[in-house]
């Protein structure tokens, strides 16, 4: 929701209005890929008001982002803490609309008795304005409202899973392939009968497979890239390119980046929540 003037029976410091004549507050936000399937907001909040800088102080007030989704029932509001500026969230594909109206504002966190402000605007308010009291909950400043388009590269891993297969062969270790179109993950027998029952179950243990298998897989990919040591002619190596830009890689360009780390956001961080994920299954299937 877009906030206007005629919502404050009070003055307020915005751009938009001039209840003020002195003093600003802005907000910069910035978007960063950080998976195939998560974004990461950065938000940095400027203020210049020496009376909202001390409520701040004080705790009586803090900085504020309010996320609402278009024709949808998102909604999140986020406070910062006392001294901190700068605010990062992470949105997640699943559960993040495509378009986004985000407020930034002060908002007052207790009552506020006797508040006045030397930058009050005097042709609208007099000579040293005094509001008796400003209720919990109130919007002390504000920044201009934001819409975010906020585009997820791939909802479900899409040509990723179409460039791996999954093969057996009677070796005692995995052996990645890359000599072929698709990046092909040869696994001992009884590891592979073990993959395909798995790759059926539950999302923990799919998570699971992630990790032990495709993670190092891709990881190895992406090392021999950085070597020159494949051919860039073959289909898995044109589709990867296409994802890496995804996430703001160029694949001709990762001489810089380690391998492990970029294969981690190309499967969204699987090993952040998986081992625990599986650890909890377990559990909860011997209580």
């Amino acid at each position: 929701m877009k906030l206007k003037s005629d919502m404050f029976p009070y003055p307020v410091l915005s751009k938009e209005l001039d209840d003020f004549i002195t003093g600003d507050f802005e907000v910069n936000i910035s978007q960063k890929k950080m998976s195939l399937n998560s974004i990461l907001l950065t938000f940095n909040f400027s203020l210049s008001n020496s009376e909202i800088d001390e409520l701040i102080k004080q705790n009586k007030a803090k900085f504020a982002i309010h996320i609402e989704g278009q024709a949808s029932s998102y909604r999140k509001l986020f406070f910062l803490e006392k001294g901190e500026t700068r605010k990062e969230i992470e949105l997640i594909s699943e559960s993040t609309p495509k378009k986004l109206f985000v407020n930034m504002m002060i908002i007052a966190t207790s009552a506020i008795k006797n508040y006045s402000n030397k930058g009050f605007n005097p042709d609208y308010y007099g000579k040293d304005f005094v509001i008796p009291e400003i209720e919990k909950g109130s919007i002390l400043a504000y920044d201009t409202m934001a819409e975010l388009q906020v585009d997820f590269a791939n909802n479900e891993y899409g040509s990723l899973k179409s460039m791996v297969r999954i093969a057996k062969y009677n070796k005692k270790y995995m052996e990645v392939d890359l000599d072929g179109d698709v990046i092909q993950i040869n696994l001992p027998e009884k590891s592979y009968l073990a993959y395909v029952c798995l790759s059926n179950s539950s999302k923990v243990q799919q998570r699971l497979l992630l990790t032990t298998i495709i993670l190092p897989a891709i990881t190895v990919a992406i090392e021999k890239i950085k070597r020159l040591e494949v051919d860039d002619s073959k289909e898995w190596y044109k589709s990867l390119g296409e994802l890496l830009k995804k996430i703001d890689y160029n694949i001709e360009d990762l001489q810089e980046e380690s391998s492990m780390m970029v294969a981690q956001q190309l499967l969204d961080f699987p090993l952040e929540s998986s081992l625990y994920e599986y650890y909890m299954f377990e559990e909860m299937k011997n209580e």
